[in-house]
């Protein structure tokens, strides 16, 4: 049987960095501390710490794709910083479209009637949970589907 790893998921923002975290059996994800630093270099430190610890078989990194699916100014910072993350460690990197899912938690929020000050603190966080939640259902449905037709 193979042995199950942990997914590492980033959403990777101007100011701070969002991670989430799956279980080894990659059914729950939980929100880490989210990543901030003066400096890229600083936060791929940090990033490298988390992937140390943690030990997780993949990353999985928020796309910010436009609305109608091209990629933006975000979208080549993110490739950028993939492309310098991929150099420092031979933990499999992949993209996942993220587009909306910042939006979704921000209203999931206001909905809860989180303050706008609050709701800054754990956005990070929540959308990088999110990514892994879809990124994990994705998977899961992928396994579920017999090869070849079978």
């Amino acid at each position: 049987m193979e042995e199950k790893k942990r997914i590492l998921a980033l959403d990777i923002g101007e100011v701070r960095i969002g991670i989430a975290i799956s279980d080894p059996f990659g059914i729950c994800p939980s929100s880490l501390e989210p990543v901030t630093g003066q400096s890229k270099k600083e936060k791929l430190d940090k990033i490298l710490n988390i992937i140390e610890k943690y030990s997780p078989g993949k990353v999985v990194v928020g796309f910010p794709l436009n609305l109608d699916g091209t990629q933006g100014i975000a979208a080549e910072k993110v490739k950028k910083f993939i492309k310098e993350l991929k150099k420092l460690t031979p933990v499999p990197i992949e993209k996942m479209d993220e587009r909306m899912t910042t939006k979704e938690v921000q209203n999931l929020l206001i909905s809860a009637d989180v303050r706008r000050d609050k709701r800054k603190q754990v956005v990070d966080g929540m959308a990088a949970v999110l990514i892994l939640q879809k990124y994990m259902e994705i998977r899961k449905g992928r396994e579920k589907q017999p090869e070849n037709g079978e």
